[in-house]
């Protein structure tokens, strides 16, 4: 593919952008620094590549430019303009000053836990809002991101290079003549593929850079990119602490990094404003200074479940990791959906639990015949009332023999919440606090039943 411009410094595009210089080359295109002549204001214009140009991929990026242009968020670059300049595609995006994820990653990695957590708020609150517009980048890397420093001193970050973003949903990608186009150090399973790709793509990709953000290095590494996409399709992560011991990174923040990584986009977080609230809530389990700050404003259902079902609060900063020495190791049932089981998988299996399941109410009563001997994981996120139905004779009846049942739920739901507590459960779950209380929850409870029978 060439990647050759006929633009040359000082040429204007559409009689309103003077070209200044080259700012860099990519797969897509070649980026320019440029000045908006009526606005005195300086722009980024981005040249597609001529070999780009068929006629079906410019009718797919007039559709994409203006969705571009339509989206506003702080935390993603403005595209303002868009068209086409003897024959060559382009847009005009603000211009950034300040340095790259991977410059940044290069110069100071591994990057403290808070500057870590807080950048990671703000891509994810980013992504989402752009997921949710029904934009899906493709190509997220560190490279793509850049960051700042605001007036008050204070990193922002910034999600660039939306030149590979799709319509959710959307197979007909913009590409190189059948060549996947994106970056093999970050690439999700389904995109090394090529199969149609939506938000969970890109939460892999974030899974990647998170992952990476904590240890220093990316989860896979190869002599060849083929060697690294085979990784992404075939291998399991390496925990990022076992790579890194020494850094002590928490275990509710590994977690979620590798749930994004799971093979099976079912088996991921379903949103980024899943992510965000994992993230979160993570953030204040290991911070509880900040919790009661945290839960002004909060819906009172919100602060019903966390308060009802959260751990207690860990005086450290670093959540120290429970070894099979450190309490039982009892089987772990879990009741959910096929795909909901699969996601539970992912977030607990970096802790080490004895997991099995799928599994249904009625598949469990002939299991459960010892006392104190497992714990059951009831996911009600997608059954809801009905599935908490089936609970009631069982528990009400002792049918499951004094083994205890912790439920995942929405905190929002305040009647569901009241009926599960009436019923005697050990714990609840809100969604929006799984990573942070899930595995805490479930060796606190196996603790106690270890206390019970000894």
């Amino acid at each position: 593919m060439s990647t050759q411009t006929n633009l040359r410094v000082g040429q204007l595009i559409d009689d309103r952008y003077r070209v200044d210089s080259i700012l860099g080359v990519g797969g897509m295109g070649t980026v320019f620094h440029g000045v908006h002549l009526k606005l005195n204001r300086p722009v980024a214009i981005k040249m597609i590549h001529a070999a780009m140009a068929n006629d079906q991929n410019r009718e797919r990026f007039y559709r994409e430019a203006q969705a571009m242009v339509s989206f506003s968020h702080p935390g993603v670059v403005t595209v303002f303009d868009y068209g086409s300049h003897e024959g060559q595609l382009f847009l005009v995006m603000e211009f950034l000053e300040g340095r790259s994820l991977r410059e940044v990653l290069k110069a100071d990695a591994p990057l403290a836990l808070s500057r870590t957590v807080e950048l990671m708020r703000q891509f994810c609150d980013a992504l989402d809002s752009a997921h949710r517009a029904g934009l899906v980048h493709r190509d997220l890397k560190p490279d793509n991101l850049v960051i700042s420093v605001d007036n008050q001193g204070r990193e922002r970050l910034k999600i660039i290079d939306f030149g590979l973003a799709i319509e959710r949903g959307s197979t007909d990608d913009l590409n190189d003549g059948g060549q996947i186009l994106g970056t093999p150090r970050y690439m999700s399973p389904e995109q090394v593929r090529n199969l149609p790709l939506d938000a969970r793509s890109d939460i892999y990709a974030v899974g990647a850079i998170f992952y990476e953000l904590l240890c220093g290095t990316p989860p896979f590494f190869g002599d060849s990119e083929f060697d690294i996409v085979l990784k992404h399709v075939e291998e399991i992560p390496e925990k990022p602490s076992a790579r890194r011991p020494d850094l002590r990174i928490p275990a509710e923040l590994e977690a979620l990094a590798l749930w994004m990584l799971a093979k099976d986009p079912a088996s991921r977080p379903a949103t980024m404003g899943l992510v965000l609230q994992q993230l979160e809530a993570a953030n204040r389990a290991l911070h509880p200074d900040q919790r009661k700050e945290s839960l002004k404003g909060v819906a009172r259902s919100e602060r019903l479940g966390e308060v009802a079902t959260a751990p207690a609060a860990d005086p450290t900063l670093v959540t120290p990791r429970a070894s099979a020495a450190d309490d039982a190791r009892l089987p772990v049932y879990l009741v959910a959906s096929e795909s909901a089981a699969n996601a539970l998988a992912s977030l607990l299996t970096p802790h080490d639990f004895e997991l099995h399941g799928p599994a249904s109410v009625a598949t469990l009563l002939p299991v459960l015949v010892a006392p104190n001997s497992a714990v059951v994981v009831v996911d009600l996120r997608e059954e809801g009332a009905a599935l908490l139905d089936q609970l009631v004779p069982v528990l009400r009846g002792g049918a499951f023999n004094g083994n205890p049942v912790l439920l995942i739920g929405s905190a929002h739901d305040v009647a569901m919440t009241n009926r599960a507590v009436e019923l005697g459960v050990a714990g609840f779950v809100p969604e929006s606090a799984m990573v942070a209380s899930l595995p805490k929850l479930l060796r606190r409870t196996m603790k106690r039943l270890a206390k019970l029978t000894s």
